[in-house]
Parts: C-alpha cells; sequence; structure tokens
C-alpha cells in the first residue's frame, strides 16, 4: 500500500511530546495505481512591506525574495523559514497579518493560505557623550567582597580589570538620554569606550567583558557612589557583540537592553569582566578616556537609533 508522507506538528506539554496530525488534503482523489494521486494539496504565501523605512524579506528556500518577488506557492506542511534585512536607516517595527505570521522568525507552517504584512520604519540617529559629572571606576574593597571600597569619579580615565589584590576594578557610564522623544521606539544602540592603555597583560582568565544597565542611576542619586559596585541593575548581560575598531570598544546591545534607555532623563552603564578578578596577583587592567577628558572626540559615547510610531 502507497502512502504520502504528512508533516507533524509537536507540541511539549509537562515534557510529553504530542504529534498532531493534520488533516491531509491531496490535489485528487487517491487512486491505486495513479503515483500523481498522492502530491499534496499547495498553499499560497504572500510577504507584504508597509512603513516608511525599507528592507528585504527572503526565505530561506530561496522561494521568496520581497523585494520584488513576494509570493510562493507551497505543499502543505512545509515549514517556511525567513530572514529579515532592514536597510540602513531603517528598522523592522513588526509583522501583522495572518496568526500564523508570528511564527515568521521561526518558521511558518504551511496549512492555509497565509499573508504577513512587515513593517520598516525609518530610524533616526543620536550619539550621546557621556556625563562626565557622573563617570568614574570603582574599585572592589577587597577580593571577595563583592562591594566597593574606593571610586575615583574626577579621573581622565575608567578603568576595568584587577589590581595585584585580585581586587576587581569597574566604571560606570552615564549618558543623558531625556532628548529622545517620549514615544521613541529604540532599535539599536552601542557603548562605545576608547582605549587609553592597559596595565598588565594576563587577561586569559578574566570571564568575558559585560555591561549592565539601569533605567536611571544605579545608587540612590546620579553621583557615583561605591554602593554602584554592587547596585542591583535593570539588566546585566555580555553584549551581543563586541566590536573592537582602532582604540574604540564597541559594545553592540542585545535587543532586551533597548526598551531600558531612559526616555525622560539619565541612562547608566556598568562595566566589568564576568569574573571580578583572575588570581594571579597581578594588575591587569585596561583604561579607557573618561567623561572628564578634555578632548570631547574620545570621550565615552552611546549610539541610538530610534523610530516613532
Amino acid at each position: 500500500m502507497k502512502t504520502a508522507d504528512i508533516p507533524l506538528k509537536r507540541i511539549v506539554m509537562a515534557g510529553l511530546w504530542l504529534f498532531l496530525i493534520p488533516m491531509v488534503n491531496f490535489s485528487s482523489p487517491v487512486g491505486a495505481n495513479d503515483p500523481g494521486a498522492y502530491a499534496l494539496a499547495q498553499y499560497t504565501l504572500t510577504i507584504t512591506k508597509s512603513g516608511d523605512g525599507s528592507g528585504l524579506v527572503t526565505s530561506t528556500d530561496g522561494g521568496i525574495n520581497c523585494g520584488a518577488d513576494c509570493s510562493q506557492a507551497y505543499d502543505q506542511g512545509k515549514v517556511v523559514n525567513f530572514t529579515i534585512t532592514p536597510d540602513a536607516g531603517s528598522a523592522l517595527a513588526g509583522v501583522s497579518g495572518d496568526a500564523e505570521c508570528a511564527d515568521i522568525y521561526w518558521g511558518i507552517q504551511m496549512f492555509s493560505d497565509i499573508a504577513c504584512n512587515v513593517e520598516f520604519r525609518f530610524t533616526t540617529k543620536n550619539i550621546f557623550l557621556s556625563s562626565a559629572a557622573y563617570d568614574g571606576w570603582i574599585r572592589e574593597s577587597t577580593e571577595t567582597s563583592g562591594v566597593g571600597g574606593v571610586m575615583h569619579s574626577t579621573s581622565n580615565v575608567l578603568n576595568v580589570g584587577d589590581t595585584a589584590k585580585d581586587q576587581q576594578l569597574l566604571s560606570i557610564v552615564s549618558f543623558d538620554t531625556a532628548s529622545l522623544p517620549d514615544n521613541a521606539v529604540v532599535s539599536y544602540a552601542e557603548v562605545a569606550l576608547k582605549q587609553q592603555g592597559q596595565v598588565g597583560s594576563d587577561f586569559s582568565n578574566f570571564i568575558g567583558r559585560q555591561i549592565d544597565i539601569v533605567t536611571g542611576f544605579f545608587g540612590d542619586s546620579p553621583n557615583l557612589q561605591l554602593t554602584d559596585f554592587q547596585a542591583a541593575a535593570s539588566l546585566g548581560t555580555p553584549p551581543k557583540e563586541l566590536v573592537v575598531t582602532g582604540d574604540w570598544w564597541r559594545f553592540i546591545l542585545r535587543n532586551k537592553f533597548q526598551p531600558l534607555v531612559n526616555l525622560s532623563g539619565l541612562t547608566q552603564f556598568r562595566v566589568h569582566y564576568g569574573a571580578g578578578d583572575n588570581d594571579n596577583g597581578a594588575t591587569d587592567y585596561y583604561r579607557f578616556y573618561s567623561g572628564n577628558f578634555a578632548g570631547k572626540a574620545s570621550r565615552p559615547r552611546l549610539v541610538i537609533e530610534y523610530y516613532v510610531p
């Protein structure tokens, strides 16, 4: 007896795998001696684009390149995966349409005709220089204390690393982002620090560079405080990407950072290593120019791209 390959849809509930067998539509009545009778029905997937921005929507199988080719017929049960690429100066604002369109980021499975709209919005780019009055670096009180012991708020440099006593060194940078529109949707953010130099050379045992964000400020005031060392962050995680270009270290922030940019005041960041020290009994730290440095071109900067709905 001949059979047709029927795609299954899997649902995981309480550790159990449940396989849903969909209703399968054949293109014509099944005949015992007709091989063509087992062809699955086809459904059309259509992409439209909207918004004042622009971008490309492509399926990984090459069937849709929208662009110009925005519609394709697929066999029933086919999973279609997509790549959405905004053009420079644009951002993906959202996807709407049929309920299945919510799966566009993970793959749309075809059991009916589906129409999805991808919205691109034009973005505005702002560059903020750090607020010198609130910048600074903090040294841990002892190797394992996890609290601040000494701080410097007027130094021309920011230190990240550790001391010969394996005390962690971390830095706080602050940006006044109140000039962003009240309804701005941040689509891209990066913190850029310019390296001034380094002390020591053994950074091998440090665990990845980490950047924390707080909407507002870490302590009970925007001024640098010892408690900023251990204060809770709105979010703390390694950056999505660290790009080193010449002397500039660019921390490309993950998407979940973006809604935490303060649209009505100060946004602070804490830069440090995931492991507080490298346990080698030697001084090893990087120095970066702070907001107190005379040359504005070398000060920490926050790059924001946003759109207004």
